[in-house]
C-alpha cells in the first residue's frame, strides 16, 4: 500500500502541469489567457526534449530507482509554498 499511495503521489506531476498549472494562470494572474496554451505547448516540448538526457544511464533497477528518487525530490523542490 505505501508503494501504491508514493507512486499515486509521484504521478500527480501530470495533473498538475495540464490542470493545475493553466486555472493558477486564469485565477490567480493577470496573464492573457493564450498563456495557458501556450504554458501547456511548452510543458509537453520541454518533456520530450528532457526525456531524451534524463533517460541515458538507466539501465538497472538501481538506477531506475534513483532517477524515481531524484524526480521525487525534483518534484516537492519545486511545489509551490504557501
Amino acid at each position: 500500500m505505501a508503494v501504491s499511495a508514493l507512486d499515486g503521489i509521484m504521478a500527480m506531476h501530470g495533473s498538475v502541469l495540464v490542470f493545475a498549472l493553466p486555472l493558477w494562470i486564469v485565477g490567480h494572474t493577470h496573464a492573457p489567457r493564450w498563456l495557458v496554451g501556450t504554458s501547456v505547448l511548452v510543458s509537453t516540448i520541454m518533456v520530450v526534449i528532457l526525456q531524451v538526457g534524463t533517460r541515458r544511464g538507466i539501465d538497472s533497477n538501481a538506477s531506475a530507482t534513483r532517477a524515481w528518487h531524484r524526480a521525487g525530490w525534483a518534484f516537492l523542490a519545486a511545489l509551490p509554498r504557501p
